[in-house]
């Protein structure tokens, strides 16, 4: 059974851009297709919210939050997303979900569900778990979209499978996701609680000790930036461009035809022009101190977008 042990506050009077007068941070298409339909234009307008958040163990109840997030990186992919979530639960105690504090009862009358899951940051062991559905699925899908890539695909490939499938390396499948509105700052304590937890882990004798990690970046382009040799990509978690610049390798796929959401919480002109892609990377284990001094660093002296 999931523990339900809360571990520690990530971001307090964090705040975040909320569009009108909707309270709910949300990563849902069809509420984005909502906001891009009103009839009202006048009511465009974004409201500063102060929103406490805290980091704690994945349980059962947070099954429906979990999944709902890694849709937004998935999107029409086939690959079994419930088992992929049961597969994060059942390991709670590497990872954390992203909350709102428990509020008492006066308090919550009008707050969002206690429920409610705003974010993701685990690691799973693709290789330990290479028997698992979802896993053999999740490889499937980098495999064929690696090959598809450009022309060096079938190059790509290769040395994704050299890594994925060597008997000598432990593979982690990093997930980093969370609500487009929820700025980069609670990745780094994330990712910090992270690293100590598999190292707890390892002292456990469980296999937490990874030789590489994988992650799937959602990232897009204008159009025009397509098929420029300049990389003009964003990445909606904008601390993953610093992983990117650690990768051992990655390739990028577009995912224009399966609908998806960039930026912010509402549609409009420009943003309906980006084109949705995916990036791929892999980095060796020991540059992750390294990106999580990098994003330190960035935050110290320039707050990434999303900051307020």
């Amino acid at each position: 059974m999931a523990s339900d042990k809360k571990k520690r506050v990530t971001e307090n009077e964090m705040e975040l851009r909320q569009n009108g007068d909707d309270d709910d941070v949300s990563g849902d298409d069809d509420d984005y297709e909502d906001c891009s339909d009103s009839d009202d234009e006048d009511m465009d307008f974004q409201d500063t919210v102060q929103v406490d958040f805290e980091a704690r163990n994945a349980e059962d109840s947070d099954f429906h939050g979990i999944r709902k997030l890694l849709q937004q990186t998935f999107l029409k992919a086939n690959i079994d997303l419930s088992e992929l979530t049961n597969t994060i639960i059942s390991q709670n105690y590497v990872g954390s979900v992203l909350k709102q504090p428990i509020l008492s009862d006066e308090e919550s009358d009008n707050e969002v569900d206690d429920d409610d899951t705003f974010g993701i940051v685990t690691a799973l062991n693709m290789t330990e778990r290479k028997d698992l559905d979802c896993i053999k699925q999740l490889k499937n899908y980098l495999y064929t979209r690696c090959a598809q890539c450009g022309p060096n695909g079938k190059q790509k490939k290769a040395q994704l499978a050299e890594i994925l499938e060597s008997v000598e390396n432990q593979v982690g499948f990093l997930i980093n996701e969370r609500f487009i509105n929820i700025p980069a700052q609670v990745a780094l304590p994330c990712f910090e609680s992270l690293i100590k937890e598999m190292e707890e882990a390892c002292k456990k004798q469980m296999k937490y000790d990874f030789s590489h990690f994988v992650v799937i970046s959602k990232t897009c382009k204008l159009p025009i930036a397509v098929s420029s040799k300049v990389d003009m990509r964003t990445f909606i978690n904008a601390e993953e461009e610093l992983i990117l610049q650690e990768s051992e390798m990655s390739f990028e796929f577009s995912v224009k035809s399966e609908r998806d959401t960039c930026i912010s919480g509402e549609w409009d002109d420009e943003e309906e022009a980006l084109e949705p892609f995916r990036t791929v990377m892999v980095f060796k284990k020991d540059r992750f101190p390294v990106i999580l001094e990098e994003i330190n660093q960035l935050l110290l002296s320039n707050p990434l977008p999303g900051a307020q």
